[in-house]
């Protein structure tokens, strides 16, 4: 290559260069494999002066299939890699996204945005077959890499003692942030729950053919069903179920293409031919034609609430129905958990109905060990108090996660503490809640 030798541990030479013709580089998207077979040429002009026109311009290259990615999930390492089936380096290739160390076993440099196009890029024209350019796709692999790193024994998300940081496992930029604290790692803390082995075994126990495919988990409103939901779906991640995890059926109603086509691409991060086919989805029955046509995968649709035709919503009763339309054609020949709060009326009158799946209730709050771990772990958040205030707040709350959310603040005694949650609780749930459940009676708003 014109004296051009392969990458050292040196900087980037990477000074602004101008081009009087196009330059031709080999790139490779990492998951297209085989390797030898999926690499691209992107022509670098004179209008691309930097990274950024770079990542543009690959993601042009390979529409439709980066279409639904944003520019900075998309993250590339300048590499050397001769394209020969003898290369040790294309079979480093053929790995599986996650089990890559770009910088370790292909002695990549990461590239910067900002950066200018390096200039040895030049040095040869027409190239040799060399690999110039590694592309990833961050986000998703970032995450299935966290979820590869959770314990695979269920038992340890039961236990109250544990507080896990787990990757929330959605694509989306819109996640519901009303229902979980997640950080800027896109991470949320997770508390053992004893639930947790009920619900997973019961979802382990479908199966296709002459035993149930679906679940559905009902119970009250701030017991936790969301969290625990989300825990399972990586779970099932985690032992190499494919998962379509869809958090909220309120944002989905909005864009439904756009908002199931993420959380398919999760589901096979690891299958980049899949994931050409998902992007080329335009409408929902595209997608319900790949789903159709794909292996069984575990469907986990959280929030139904949102479509229910009995209760008052922002979303249209016709697009409800065109919503609920979708997600049974999606997911008939697909193992489907679905979860809403006992208290509407839909979920209601489906527990009295006679319907074809499994059915999981989760009623009240926290038991003995769980309430004492929540005690423990918010201590320093709370104000001093005794045991009677403490029996208090137990009995008012119901020990339901979602009210006790709303105990930690800044004051500095119970009095004030206690004020406050009242207020709370009375504006946000205190109808709705005696409506429709028993869990916090009526005359409990009183003491």
């Amino acid at each position: 290559m014109n004296g051009m030798k392969g990458p050292s541990n040196s900087p980037l030479d990477s000074s602004p260069t101008r081009y009087t013709t196009d330059i031709m580089v080999f790139c490779f998207v990492l998951g297209e494999v085989p390797a030898i077979e999926n690499h691209f040429v992107v022509d670098i002009t004179d209008k691309i002066k930097n990274i950024s026109h770079l990542q543009n311009a690959i993601k042009e290259v390979k529409k439709p299939q980066l279409n639904d990615f944003a520019l900075n999930d998309l993250k590339l390492w300048k590499v050397y890699i001769p394209i020969n089936k003898n290369e040790a380096k294309l079979f480093i290739l053929d790995k599986q996204p996650q089990e890559v160390d770009i910088e370790r076993d292909l002695e990549g440099q990461k590239l910067i945005p900002s950066d200018d196009v390096p200039k040895d890029f030049c040095q040869q024209q027409p190239p040799l077959k060399i690999i110039h350019i590694i592309a990833i796709l961050t986000h998703g692999q970032k995450i299935m890499k966290s979820i590869m790193e959770l314990p695979e024994n269920p038992e340890a998300y039961s236990n109250p003692k544990k507080f896990l940081p787990l990757p929330f496992p959605f694509l989306g930029e819109r996640k519901p942030v009303e229902r979980f604290f997640i950080n800027d790692d896109d991470k949320f803390i997770y508390m053992g729950r004893k639930a947790f082995v009920n619900v997973l075994n019961t979802i382990n126990e479908l199966k296709r053919g002459r035993s149930y495919m679906d679940c559905f988990i009902y119970g009250t409103i701030g017991y936790g069903k969301s969290y625990i939901l989300a825990t399972i779906a990586c779970f099932l991640l985690r032992t190499g179920k494919r998962v379509v995890y869809l958090p909220d059926c309120r944002e989905l109603a909005k864009k439904p293409e756009n908002y199931i086509k993420l959380a398919l691409f999760l589901a096979y991060i690891d299958n980049i031919e899949k994931i050409n086919e998902i992007s080329t989805c335009k409408t929902t029955d595209d997608i319900v034609a790949f789903c159709e046509s794909s292996e069984p995968v575990y469907f986990i649709v959280d929030q139904m609430n949102a479509l229910d035709y009995r209760n008052n919503t922002e979303i249209v009763e016709v697009k409800k129905a065109t919503i609920l339309d979708v997600l049974n054609r999606m997911t008939s020949e697909h193992y489907c958990v679905k979860s809403s709060s006992a208290n509407n009326e839909s979920a209601l009158y489906l527990i009295q109905k006679q319907t074809n799946d499994r059915r999981i209730e989760l009623y009240g709050g926290f038991d003995e060990d769980e309430m004492s771990q929540w005690w423990m772990q918010n201590r320093e958040n709370l104000p001093s108090m005794d045991d009677e205030q403490r029996k208090k707040i137990e009995y008012t709350t119901g020990r339901n996660p979602l009210f006790l959310s709303f105990l930690p603040g800044s004051e500095k005694n119970f009095d004030d503490a206690w004020k406050r949650l009242k207020l709370i609780l009375m504006e946000k749930i205190q109808v709705q809640m005696t409506n429709f459940s028993d869990i916090i009676k009526r005359e409990r708003w009183d003491t």
